[in-house]
């Protein structure tokens, strides 16, 4: 090792030891001071103040602790209720949704049932009426065509609107009705008769209840008694070989009532049932 280099560490050994020995020094200094303090009654109620005070402050912040997590428990079973409170509320309100929903359903499903039946009993019914209907007419056209007299009293066996009510007294005597099926009483209709009728066959403006756009009500007026007659005439003269075709005529009626269910109505009676 070189001398300057030599030189250099030994100086650098010097202030390590002089640096050391100062701090031992102070260390000596500084526990000395230490001791003089401690034996300082002053001083001693003056660390018993800090550790007062520091106590004091470490039980207030524990305090504070314990404060503040009680705060946060109350504050959670508070939300833990109001959640089981919310939870409940909606458990009810899809139950009940549901509930709604079900019975919609049951009432949809009973309703289509229902329909289905009906639809199928209705089919059922026009099926049975139309086969009643064909076998009817079939009789008919054998009883009219022969004169055989086997299904006579099927033929003519009555058709009533409501057979537990009693009959209507207006229909009886006309065979019409103002109220038509409204009609609280029953309205026996024969299958097979010698008369048969003809609803509103004859018309002429002078029968006639509606107003006209024109002439109004005044359009009764154009016309005469004997222009009603003329018309009627040529009227019977028309329907009379139409109908004859079918058998002799006994009588014709028509009548001039301008009620909607009589006015214009034929009434044509055959001399035999065929």
């Amino acid at each position: 090792m070189r001398h300057r280099e030599w030189r250099k560490l030994l100086k650098k050994r010097r202030r390590k030891a002089v640096r050391q020995k100062a701090a031992q020094e102070q260390e000596r200094i500084n526990a000395e001071e230490e001791a003089r303090k401690l034996a300082c009654p002053e001083y001693q109620l003056y660390l018993a103040e800090k550790e007062r005070e520091h106590q004091t402050a470490a039980h207030r912040e524990e305090l504070e602790h314990a404060l503040q997590n009680a705060i946060w428990l109350e504050k959670e079973h508070k939300a833990q209720v109001r959640f089981e409170e919310l939870r409940k509320s909606e458990e009810a309100k899809e139950r009940k949704e549901r509930e709604k929903r079900e019975k919609i359903l049951k009432e949809f499903k009973e309703r289509e049932n229902k329909l289905k039946q009906a639809k199928a009993e209705r089919l059922k019914q026009q099926e049975h009426l139309r086969r009643m209907l064909h076998e009817r007419h079939v009789k008919l056209q054998e009883f009219a065509a022969t004169g055989v007299d086997e299904y006579l009293n099927e033929l003519q066996s009555m058709h009533n609107t409501r057979i537990d009510t009693e009959d209507c007294k207006f229909f009886l005597k006309t065979g019409a009705c103002r109220h038509g099926y409204r009609c609280c009483g029953n309205h026996p209709t024969p299958g097979v008769s010698k008369v048969i009728l003809i609803p509103n066959f004859f018309s002429h403006p002078a029968l006639e209840q509606t107003v006209h756009a024109e002439y109004g009500q005044d359009i009764r007026l154009e016309f005469d008694e004997d222009d009603l007659t003329n018309c009627l005439n040529e009227f019977f003269r028309d329907i009379i070989v139409e109908f004859e075709v079918f058998g002799k005529i006994e009588h014709i009626f028509v009548c001039r009532n301008s009620g909607p269910h009589l006015r214009g109505n034929v009434y044509i009676e055959y001399d035999l049932l065929r």
